[in-house]
């Protein structure tokens, strides 16, 4: 009877801690995924305002595409049109998770506008995140 109880503790006790272990930043984050399969004109996506105050912005990009494209990110509300936060241009081929990554500490909401070269194809799948 010890030997159980001694054990049941031990699970409880472990499972205590394994809830408790979890990577605060990936469940606090604003985060967003688009997909993009038509590049005949720019694509807007806003990002809501972080519920804390992030450090750093994260692009992650997969997909082919055939002709360049630009991602630009801008701040929204009162700082609109203020200043860029962003700019990264994508040359024509294809992208396995490639990251864009940067110090990030507003508390605006952002928008992300993706821009296909005439006669771009092909598709983008695009996450983006503040934490």
């Amino acid at each position: 009877m010890y030997r159980t109880l001694s054990k049941n503790a031990l699970i409880a006790l472990l499972l205590f801690l394994l809830i408790g272990c979890h990577d605060v930043t990936l469940l606090d984050r604003t985060y967003q995924q688009i997909r993009i399969t038509d590049f005949s004109v720019p694509v807007r996506t806003v990002l809501p305002a972080p519920r804390d105050n992030p450090s750093s912005m994260t692009i992650r990009v997969s997909g082919t595409i055939s002709h360049p494209v630009s991602l630009k990110v801008d701040p929204l509300g009162s700082s609109q049109g203020l200043y860029p936060i962003r700019r990264d241009s994508l040359a024509a081929g294809s992208y396995t998770n490639e990251s864009f990554r940067g110090d990030f500490y507003s508390t605006e909401a952002t928008e992300l506008v993706v821009t296909g070269t005439p006669g771009t194809t092909g598709f983008l799948t695009i996450e983006w995140f503040c934490q």
